[in-house]
């Protein structure tokens, strides 16, 4: 009967170990449900472009943005409208940006481009320190300011040197 016995202990093991392990969390895939996140960045700024422009994401109010710092914004997957307004008879611009869960955005605001004589839209974006980002496509009329999309390395670094407004 020994030899029975341990053929029997030997498969009570074997189906608890296979139970416990069809019964094992699964961890979630990258491509499921969660979210990414959102920096929104406002660096130096130019002569008199020190006004505090209120950010809104999907319409809804995330705080104003005062020079030198930044905030955080956590969002789902998909496509997200981000707003900014200058404040005054200044209009609001708007962009989309599509994100993909567990990634890293880094948004800058920075002067809208002037397009009337050759070089002073370089001119602007040198001097408000965007040089490193691309400009988002988006609209908005008699806007003062628009975003641009920077590279994780250059996004990390300017965070590192701003001061991050809680909401």
């Amino acid at each position: 009967m020994p030899v029975l016995q341990r053929i029997s202990v030997c498969l009570c093991l074997l189906w608890i170990a296979t139970a416990s392990a069809s019964a094992a969390p699964t961890k979630p895939s990258a491509s499921g449900g969660g979210g990414a996140t959102i920096y929104i960045i406002r660096s130096m700024p130019v002569l008199g472009w020190a006004t505090k422009p209120d950010i809104r994401f999907d319409g809804k109010f995330v705080g104003e943005l005062g020079v030198g710092s930044y905030l955080v914004v956590n969002a789902p997957r998909g496509q997200h409208k981000l707003e900014v307004q200058g404040g005054g008879l200044v209009g609001p611009y708007e962009s989309q940006l599509q994100v993909e869960p567990g990634k890293s955005y880094f948004i800058e605001v920075g002067p809208r481009p002037n397009n009337g004589a050759p070089g002073t839209q370089l001119m602007t974006r040198f001097f408000a320190n965007t040089m490193s980002g691309q400009e988002l496509p988006g609209r908005g009329f008699f806007g003062n300011y628009v975003f641009y999309l920077l590279g994780a390395e250059d996004g990390r670094a300017k965070i590192a040197t701003l001061k991050k407004i809680a909401r």
